[in-house]
């Protein structure tokens, strides 16, 4: 070869050979194409940059969706596994009447002693809410129940226990004959009770009589007899029921003759036949 051929060929191999500030650049640029994922400013990654259905529960960090970020209504029942909801997630006060569907709730999902007085409202419970038998003696306080919190004819023997009713739970004057049945006493009942009097003439007659008769329908059930003047010899002979609507009283001077006048009363306790 040729000295000019030699210096060509010099030439031209030195151009082939890149020099140290082109690989420098190269390096950086490889570098900086690499580094393009981390290099994302924060916040800079929206909605409308994310395909529909790409981020999972799997791609969420741990409470990283607050209530904050929740739209209203977004979480519904049929986004709520069964039992993913306790007590310790609610806010007291959150669950009221009105976030209550009807039927949603049912003994089982009551926990005993869970429900007090000062939690209903009246007439909160009634009793197409109750099942039968529900309401137990133990389950009402004593003295909470007045006559007034029972519907007419509601209490017949069978609900009550034997001498589960005493005086000290009938208030006075509060029964009358209505509020019993012939059954129950296995006798007729004493109904619209009245006193029919009998008075015999006032003279100084020594043996007197006098009748006491019940109005019409009715029966004597009891009666007595009485003179009309004590401190003189005059004495009740005889008091009993002539017949099932009159009551007698005979009355008798047993003394010396007397001009005393006086008389004998007969007394009749009537009631219904």
């Amino acid at each position: 070869m040729t000295g000019e051929a030699r210096q060509t060929a010099s030439v031209q191999e030195r151009r082939l050979v890149p020099s140290a500030p082109l690989v420098l650049s190269i390096v950086a640029l490889a570098l900086a194409c690499a580094g393009t994922a981390a290099a994302i400013q924060a916040n800079s990654v929206r909605s409308k940059h994310i395909v529909n259905g790409q981020v999972r529960p799997a791609d969420l960090a741990r409470a990283s969706v607050k209530s904050a970020k929740l739209a209203g209504g977004a979480v519904r029942a049929a986004k709520l596994a069964g039992g993913a909801v306790l007590g310790t997630h609610l806010v007291p006060g959150s669950v009221t009447a009105a976030t209550v569907a009807p039927g949603s709730l049912t003994g089982a999902d009551v926990l005993d002693g869970a429900i007090t007085t000062p939690k209903l409202t009246s007439p909160a419970a009634g009793n197409s809410e109750l099942a039968a038998g529900a309401v137990t003696g133990p389950k009402v306080v004593d003295g909470s129940l007045s006559g007034g919190h029972f519907a007419d004819g509601s209490i017949g023997s069978p609900p009550l226990a034997t001498n589960s009713v005493g005086p000290s739970q009938v208030v006075d004057s509060s029964l009358t004959g209505v509020d019993f049945n012939e059954s129950t006493f296995g006798a007729p009942l004493i109904r619209s009770r009245s006193i029919a009097v009998g008075t015999s003439a006032t003279n100084t007659v020594a043996v007197k009589e006098a009748n006491a008769t019940c109005p019409p329908g009715k029966v004597v059930i009891g009666g007595g007899g009485e003179v009309t003047v004590r401190g003189e010899p005059i004495a009740l002979f005889e008091s009993w029921p002539a017949t099932t609507g009159s009551w007698r009283a005979i009355g008798v001077y047993y003394g010396t003759p007397s001009t005393t006048s006086w008389a004998v009363r007969a007394t009749a306790i009537c009631a219904n036949a």
